[in-house]
């Protein structure tokens, strides 16, 4: 833990108290999940918030989701990473559970909208 947070003030050490106060390892399994939990956010929750906002705002249809499916496989030690969801999204997902193959289901209103309004190289 005392690696982690060592870490957190050498490369944020302007907002480090802000950030060990929203990302404490002690409130995880591992200090890593702590970290992966800030650089997922830094990388990609905080892009995907500011670039949505400003689509947005210049009148075009937007929508965002967030991703927290597990696998119950090897990669559930990732938890939910980025790029897991993609094969959902496009309806083609088959996944290896406990020795069986199961074809996933993403039938939903928002992830409707998404494939209406999907670029036309993304058609399956």
């Amino acid at each position: 833990m005392a690696a982690y947070e060592a870490l957190v003030q050498q490369s944020l050490p302007t907002i480090a108290a802000q950030v060990l106060g929203l990302y404490p390892a002690a409130a995880d399994p591992a200090p890593w999940y702590a970290w992966a939990d800030l650089l997922d956010d830094l990388t990609f929750a905080c892009a995907a918030r500011s670039y949505s906002r400003h689509h947005a705002a210049n009148g075009n249809p937007t929508w965002r989701y967030v991703y927290t499916h597990v696998f119950d496989n090897p990669s559930a030690v990732y938890g939910a990473f980025h790029g897991a969801d993609i094969r959902l999204c496009i309806r083609t997902a088959v996944v290896r559970n406990r020795g069986r193959d199961a074809a996933l289901r993403t039938d939903s209103a928002p992830m409707d909208a998404f494939r209406r309004v999907r670029r036309p190289q993304w058609r399956h």
